[in-house]
C-alpha cells in the first residue's frame, strides 16, 4: 500500500509530521504490513476520520468509560503521539478519567485529569503496594513553523515549547508488572499539563499487587502509599491545638470515609508513626522567621503589628517587637497622666523556645465588670532569644522612635530586680521614677542570708525589719528613712559582712526605688510599695490563652494578634455601653487648670544653659540624662516661666498636665514639687530658674550627691554581691590612703603649676576622670590638671598628674593621700577669649 496516493492519510500527516525527515514518517513508510484502515484508526485522535466501524467502537468505550471513568487509548505510547494526543483532548471529554480505579486486575491504559483529585500528586499513590523505578527520561519539543507538527529539541533551544517525562516502575513484589505515567509541562513556565497518561501492564497473568514496608522487620505487613491529600489533611489536623495524633488519625478517617467508605487503602492514614513522622518532618522543614516575613509583608495600611524584626548577634540573636498603635496610644495616655499608670516591664518563660518580654499598663476610663478596679491592659511586647540588655534597647528604643512624648513625659516605670530591664528602662525614659518589686528585692537579700549561713529566726527578724508594716521599706521621706537605717545597723552590729552587703547593694536602691516615698507617685502608692503583680497576671493570661502549651515562633505570634485584638474590641465594647467584660468609668475627671497663672507677666528669657555648666550632674546620671534635662530646661527658659502668686515662687510650665509646677526659693537653694525633684533633687523646671536667676552654678554646688538617684549610676550597677569590682591598675583603694603631712609652704613648692587645658581621650580612647567626683571628662571641654606628690599604699611618695572639672566645687576638695591646695592662679594660655571669659566667671584667676 501507498501512504503517499492516499491524499486523507496525507492530510492528517501533514499535522503532525514533517513528511521526508520525521522519523515517524519514515517508520509508516516502512510499514507496508499495515492496510488503510489501520493507519486511519492509528490518526482517529488527531484528525476525526471515522469510519462505520470505528464510530461503533468509539461508543462502546464512551459508554464502558461512563461506568468506571476510565478510557482505553490505542496500542501506541511515542511521544510523538502522546504528547498531542493529550493537547488535544478536553478535560470534559468523557474518555478522560476523573479518579484513580480502586484496584488493577488487568493490562490497563488510560488518561487522567489530576485536577478533578484532592491533590494533583495523589495518582501516585494507587495503593497497590511499593513500585520501583527503572527508568526515567524527559525530552524537549517544539512546534514547527512548516507544518505545525512538534519536533524534538535541545533543552537549551530558546524555542523549546513542551517538555515530556516519562517514569517507568516495575512492582517490588511482582517484577513482571510495569507502570508508566507520561506527565507534560510547558518548559520555559514549568506549568504541568493536567492531563497524565496512565499504562499499567501484566507480562504474566495478573495478581494481587502487595508489598512490606522496607523499613518492617514484619514480613507480613502490608504496605500502601498513602495519598499526598491524606498527608495533608492529617498534617493540618495536628495542628491543630487541641488534637493529638491519634484523635487526628481517626478524623482524617472519618472524613474520606473510613475503611467501607473509601477507594482504596491509600486514602487512609498509615498508622502513629506515619503521623509522628510528618510531625518531626514539619517541624524541620518549617523556618518560623520565614514566616513572620511573610506575616510582615502581609501587614497593610495603619494596621500594623509586627513593628521589626532584629537578627544579629548584637541584640542576642534575634528580637521582633510587637504592637498596635493603639496600644501604644493608650501607653502615652495613662502613663503620662498627672496620676499616672505604672509601665511595668517582665519576662515571662514556658511558651516555646523564646522568652517574651511583656508590658502593661492600667486603663482608668474604664472598670472591670462586677468590680470597681480599672482592668490592666497588655502593652508593647517583644519576642527574644536572650534576655540581655541589648535586646531591651531594641525593644524600648522602638517604643520611644514611634511615640516621642513617651521619652520626656513617662512618669512611671516598673520592673522586677532584672538586671537587663533595670539598665534599659533608664535612656529611652531619663525622666520617669524607676521602680523595683519589693517582692524581688526580699529574695534577693533571703538568698544572700542563706549564703552567709545565717540562722533562720534571724534571718526572718531582718527580713521583717525591712519588709514589715513598720520597716524600712515604709519610710515616706529621706530623713525617716536615715533614721531606720541607723537604727538597724545598731541592731546588725553582730553582722558586719551584711551590713557590708547592704550599704553597698541595697540601701540606695531600697531608697530610691523600693520604699513608699518612691511609689506615692502614682494614686496606687500612698501606703504600700511596688510590686510587679499585674504585669505577671498577664503573664498567666498569655499561658492560658495558649493553654499553657509551648508553640513555634510564628504561630505564637499569630496567637498574640489575635489576643490584642480581642482587647481592643473589649474596650470599643466599653466605650459603646455594649455588653462585655469592662464597662465604662462615668467618674468625671476635672483636672486643676491654673488660670490666674496665664495672666502673670513672663519673666523675660536670658542665654541658654551649655553642657559644662551641669557637669557636676554628671555624679550621678548618665551623659544622655543631663542633656536631656538640659533641653527640656532650655525649652522652658523660653516659653515656660512665669513670677507666681508670692515672692520668691515661680510658675514653671508642665508638659503633662493642665497645672503647672511651683519652683520655691528658701534657703537651701530652689525645690520643685515635681516628682522628678522628689527623687532626685534635681529637674528641668530647678535648671531653668536658677538659670534665670543666675544663680545656677550656686544651685548646682548646694546639691548633694548623695540625695539624688544612684540607681542610674553606671559603676556596680546590677553587680552580684560576691563580684568584686577590681580596682584600676596603678591606683590603691582610698581607705588605705593617709593625708600627706605638709606645710602649705611645702605643698606650693612641690606642686607645679595649674594648667587649663581642653580634654582629649588618650591613645586607648578612654577619657580621664576627674580626681574629686570619679566623672569621666567629656571631649573638648575645658577641666584644670596639675602635677603633685602622692602617696601610694605603701608609704612611698610619687608624683603624680591630676584632672580636675573647671568648677571650684571639684578643686576645692582635693582627693585623700595627695598634697594639693587650691590654685592662686591658672595658666590659661591657649584657650580662646571665650573659653577663658568663662574660667573668668567661675571665680579662676588668670596668671
Amino acid at each position: 500500500m501507498d501512504i503517499d496516493s492516499d491524499p486523507e492519510i496525507q492530510k492528517s500527516l501533514k499535522r503532525f509530521l514533517s513528511p521526508g525527515s520525521s522519523p515517524a514518517y519514515k517508520a509508516f513508510k516502512r510499514a507496508t504490513e499495515y492496510d488503510k484502515e489501520k493507519v486511519k484508526r492509528f490518526l482517529f485522535a488527531s484528525d476525526k476520520v471515522e469510519s462505520d466501524k470505528e464510530k461503533a467502537d468509539e461508543d462502546t468505550d464512551r459508554e464502558k468509560a461512563e461506568e468506571d471513568q476510565l478510557s482505553y487509548v490505542p496500542e501506541d505510547n511515542s511521544n510523538n503521539y502522546v504528547l498531542p494526543y493529550l493537547l488535544n483532548m478536553s478535560r470534559d471529554d468523557p474518555r478522560v478519567a476523573k479518579k484513580m480505579p480502586p484496584t488493577v486486575a488487568q493490562t490497563l491504559k488510560f488518561v487522567l485529569d489530576t485536577e478533578a483529585l484532592d491533590h494533583p500528586e495523589d495518582y501516585k499513590a494507587d495503593g497497590l503496594g511499593v513500585w520501583s523505578y527503572t527508568h526515567q527520561s524527559s525530552k524537549y519539543y517544539k512546534k514547527s513553523k512548516r507544518n505545525g507538527s512538534f519536533v524534538r529539541c535541545l533543552s537549551k533551544d530558546p524555542l523549546r515549547l513542551w517538555k515530556i517525562t516519562r517514569r517507568n516502575t516495575r512492582h517490588k513484589e511482582e517484577p513482571s508488572t510495569h507502570r508508566l505515567h507520561i506527565n507534560i509541562e510547558k518548559a520555559k513556565i514549568t506549568e504541568a499539563w493536567p492531563l497524565v497518561y496512565i499504562e499499567y501492564k501484566f507480562d504474566g497473568e495478573p495478581k494481587q499487587l502487595v508489598s512490606n514496608h522496607g523499613n518492617s522487620k514484619n514480613t507480613e505487613t502490608v504496605f500502601t502509599r498513602t495519598k499526598t491529600s491524606t498527608k495533608q489533611a492529617l498534617q493540618s489536623e495536628m495542628d491543630k491545638a487541641s488534637a493529638s495524633m491519634s484523635s487526628s488519625i481517626h478524623q482524617v478517617s472519618k472524613n474520606v470515609g473510613g475503611l467501607d467508605g473509601c477507594d482504596n487503602i491509600a486514602f487512609l492514614p498509615r498508622n502513629a508513626n506515619q503521623a509522628s513522622y510528618l510531625k518531626q518532618k514539619d517541624s524541620k522543614d518549617r523556618d518560623p522567621l520565614f514566616r513572620i516575613t511573610e506575616l510582615m509583608e502581609e501587614q497593610k495600611g495603619s494596621n500594623l503589628f509586627i513593628q521589626r524584626l532584629c537578627k544579629d548577634q548584637d541584640t542576642g540573636g534575634m528580637v521582633i517587637v510587637l504592637f498596635t498603635k493603639h496600644q501604644l496610644e493608650d501607653v502615652k495616655k495613662f502613663c503620662c497622666m498627672e496620676n499616672p499608670s505604672v509601665f511595668e516591664a517582665d519576662f515571662t518563660f514556658n511558651l516555646g523556645a523564646f522568652y517574651v518580654l511583656c508590658t502593661s499598663y492600667v486603663n482608668k476610663d474604664l472598670l472591670v465588670r462586677g468590680k470597681q478596679t480599672n482592668p490592666t491592659m497588655i502593652g508593647p511586647m517583644a519576642v527574644t532569644k536572650s534576655k540581655c540588655k541589648k535586646a531591651c534597647d531594641a525593644f524600648f528604643s522602638k517604643i520611644s522612635q514611634d511615640q516621642p512624648d513617651l521619652r520626656y513625659n513617662m512618669r512611671v516605670t516598673g520592673c522586677d530586680n532584672e538586671k537587663s530591664l533595670v539598665a534599659s528602662l533608664r535612656e529611652p525614659f531619663p525622666f520617669a521614677s524607676n521602680l523595683i518589686c519589693d517582692l524581688h528585692t526580699r529574695k534577693d537579700i533571703e538568698r544572700k542570708l542563706v549564703e552567709m549561713d545565717i540562722p533562720k529566726g534571724v534571718r526572718d527578724k531582718i527580713c521583717e525589719d525591712i519588709f514589715g508594716c513598720d520597716g524600712l521599706v515604709m519610710s515616706t521621706t529621706d530623713i525617716e528613712y536615715k533614721e531606720k537605717v541607723d537604727n538597724l545597723y545598731k541592731e546588725w552590729t553582730n553582722l558586719p559582712l551584711f551590713i557590708q552587703y547592704f550599704k553597698k547593694q541595697q540601701e540606695n536602691k531600697i531608697r530610691d526605688h523600693g520604699c513608699i516615698k518612691a511609689f506615692r507617685c502614682t494614686n496606687e502608692g500612698v501606703d504600700k510599695t511596688f510590686k510587679t503583680n499585674r504585669v505577671e497576671s498577664l503573664n498567666a493570661k498569655i499561658k492560658r490563652w495558649q493553654q499553657f502549651k509551648k508553640s513555634e515562633l510564628d504561630q505564637f505570634v499569630i496567637d498574640m494578634k489575635e489576643l490584642c485584638d480581642q482587647q481592643y474590641e473589649n474596650v470599643r465594647r466599653a466605650e459603646k455601653g455594649f455588653a462585655g467584660p469592662f464597662i465604662k468609668d462615668n467618674k468625671q475627671k476635672t483636672p486643676a487648670v491654673c488660670t490666674e497663672a496665664e495672666t502673670m507677666p513672663e519673666i523675660v528669657p536670658t542665654e541658654i544653659i551649655s553642657m559644662e555648666e551641669l557637669i557636676p550632674l554628671s555624679q550621678q546620671l548618665t551623659k544622655m540624662q543631663v542633656a536631656n534635662m538640659r533641653d527640656k530646661a532650655n525649652q522652658l527658659i523660653h516659653s515656660g516661666i512665669r513670677d507666681g502668686f508670692t515672692e520668691n515662687n515661680f510658675l514653671v510650665k508642665s508638659y503633662t498636665s493642665p497645672q503647672p509646677h511651683t519652683v520655691r526659693k528658701s534657703t537651701g537653694g530652689f525645690s520643685c514639687d515635681c516628682k522628678g525633684f522628689q527623687i532626685r533633687k534635681v529637674c528641668a523646671h530647678v535648671l531653668a530658674v536658677a538659670k534665670i536667676k543666675g544663680t545656677l552654678l550656686k544651685q548646682l554646688g548646694i546639691m548633694k550627691p548623695g540625695n539624688m538617684s544612684t540607681l542610674d549610676k553606671k559603676p556596680g550597677a546590677g553587680k552580684k554581691a560576691n563580684v568584686k569590682v577590681k580596682s584600676k591598675l596603678g591606683r590603691s583603694s582610698p581607705a588605705r590612703c593617709t593625708e600627706i603631712q605638709f606645710t602649705d609652704a611645702e605643698k606650693k613648692s612641690r606642686q607645679k603649676q595649674w594648667v587649663a587645658v581642653k580634654i582629649a581621650p588618650n591613645n586607648r580612647g578612654r577619657m580621664a576622670q576627674c580626681a574629686t567626683c570619679k566623672v569621666d571628662m567629656i571631649k573638648d571641654l575645658i577641666c584644670l590638671t596639675v602635677t603633685a606628690p602622692w602617696e601610694k599604699a605603701d608609704g612611698n611618695i610619687i608624683s603624680r598628674k591630676y584632672y580636675f572639672c573647671a568648677l571650684p566645687s571639684c578643686v576645692e576638695k582635693p582627693p585623700p593621700g595627695s598634697a594639693l591646695s587650691p590654685p592662686d592662679k591658672v595658666q590659661m594660655d591657649g584657650l580662646s577669649e571665650k573659653d577663658k571669659l568663662i574660667l573668668l566667671k567661675r571665680g579662676f584667676d588668670s596668671d
